[in-house]
């Protein structure tokens, strides 16, 4: 069990060693990535009369872009605990959330492109989410 302790102590199991291997499994995403390319444009239902999501798949959407809202927190974390870290594992952490902003915005547009749910309502909702800000009780990245 991980007692809490100093950012430094937490990182003490993090061999050095293995940023080559890290290194690797980055190029190995960047190229997945690469292979992949998308564009959230390509997933909007531009066609003129589109009918909202059900009820049950709009909560589904909002609770995911909800999730998403939170990036800022999750990077701002994941930088702070892993600032000591090969730099492969901290370049990874930006990519990360370069993605999922990406599917944040797809998100978004879905739902305001479908007529979904209360755009003003959601938008009351993000910012609040942001503004009270993110918290956790955690003693290190792992």
């Amino acid at each position: 069990m991980m007692t809490r302790g100093s950012d430094d102590e937490a990182r003490i199991g993090l061999d050095p060693s293995l940023e080559s291997h890290f290194a690797a499994l980055l190029d190995r995403h960047k190229e997945a990535v690469a292979r992949t390319e998308w564009s959230y444009q390509q997933y909007l239902p531009v066609a003129t009369e589109q009918r909202p999501l059900s009820p049950t798949a709009y909560v589904a959407v909002e609770t995911a872009l909800l999730t998403e809202v939170n990036l800022p927190w999750y990077t701002a974390g994941l930088s702070h605990g892993l600032a000591a870290c090969p730099s492969p594992i901290r370049e990874f952490v930006r990519l990360w959330t370069s993605e999922e902003d990406q599917h944040a915005t797809l998100l978004e547009s879905y739902l305001l492109l479908t007529g979904s749910g209360d755009p003003s309502t959601r938008a009351r909702s993000r910012k609040g989410m942001i503004a009270a800000g993110w918290h956790h009780e955690l003693a290190g990245p792992f």
